[in-house]
């Protein structure tokens, strides 16, 4: 498969204390991805390289448990990626952190109970010291598939992984908002025996909407 290692990781996570999701994994067959909130799963069949079972002598979580049944069979193509990304604000594109300007640091003031002052450089809590909005909370707006609230960060992910699929369409097999809670959507590609989920998010306050599907 082209783009297979950039594919994969996309979905993996950077978090330090969950080493056994920091890397691709084989598991029931497929060779599957996942940061904790968003995962692929390709058959191994399709994939050139070999993967181990665990990652950093750990046991990755159960992949099975967080895929939806599908009860949908309906096109999400890059067009319409686009066409809702070119919809949102410039603001919301823009991920460079407003509290720090993207340094990752900010001056802290403190007074002690004497009356000493203290400054200091310190890390930007708004930012945890990345210097960066998350890509997956909303500044402006969310996007909404079949009533379900994706944020910018998502719509990136998904156009990536068409963009290394080498298609244009994915095929979405599962979208449902409960009333109490978020579910996992799941998306496909036609033909080939690829899993994504994306975990969408609850719907913000006083936050535009742009309509996908």
């Amino acid at each position: 498969m082209n783009n297979e290692k950039a594919l994969l990781y996309l979905f993996v996570s950077a978090d330090e204390h969950r080493p056994s999701i920091t890397a691709p994994f084989l598991q029931h067959g497929k060779v599957c991805a996942t940061d904790g909130r968003n995962l692929i799963r390709i058959n191994a069949a399709l994939c050139e390289n070999t993967y181990p079972e665990t990652v950093n002598d750990r046991t990755p979580p159960n992949t099975e448990t967080v895929i939806p049944a599908p009860t949908r069979n309906e096109k999400l193509t890059q067009k319409m990626l686009s066409d809702a990304f070119a919809k949102a604000p410039e603001k919301e594109k823009d991920r460079t952190c407003p509290e720090c300007g993207g340094n990752g640091e900010v001056y802290w003031h403190y007074h002690d109970r004497d009356g000493k002052h203290y400054t200091h450089w310190y890390g930007c809590p708004v930012c945890e010291g990345t210097g960066d909005i998350s890509g997956y909370k909303p500044i402006t707006c969310q996007f909404t598939i079949n009533g379900c609230y994706l944020a910018y960060g998502h719509i990136k992910l998904l156009s990536n992984v068409m963009k290394y699929l080498e298609v244009d369409t994915l095929i979405l097999r599962h979208a449902e908002m409960l009333e109490h809670r978020v579910t996992p959507m799941l998306l496909g590609v036609e033909d080939k025996d690829i899993e994504i989920v994306i975990m969408p998010l609850c719907p913000g306050e006083d936050i535009e909407e742009i309509t996908i599907l």
